[in-house]
């Protein structure tokens, strides 16, 4: 039997137990660095720490997309997956 890398996400699915997380975020400037942080800390509580530095990343641009563009608060989502993150904005 393989023996996956330690820094293969999949290495540490629990296929058993979903795991998934979510904030709401105001339409503030503080809420891309409250949600990036967020989203990192979650990453990282799950064993998915070099994921969760990209989702970390594209989840700010998103952010503050809503919040300068439409103006508007949100919720963001964050659920495991065997081979990574889904990040929802909503």
């Amino acid at each position: 039997e393989r023996s996956a890398p330690l820094d293969d996400p999949a290495a540490t699915w629990n296929g058993h137990t979903e795991r998934s997380a979510t904030m709401r975020f105001d339409p503030s400037v503080t809420s891309p660095s409250q949600t990036r942080n967020f989203v990192s800390s979650t990453a990282r509580a799950w064993g998915l720490g070099d994921i969760g530095q990209i989702a970390e990343l594209l989840t700010s641009e998103i952010v503050t997309n809503a919040v300068e563009h439409g103006g508007t608060g949100g919720t963001i989502s964050v659920h495991a997956l065997p081979a990574g993150l889904r990040v929802e904005v909503s």
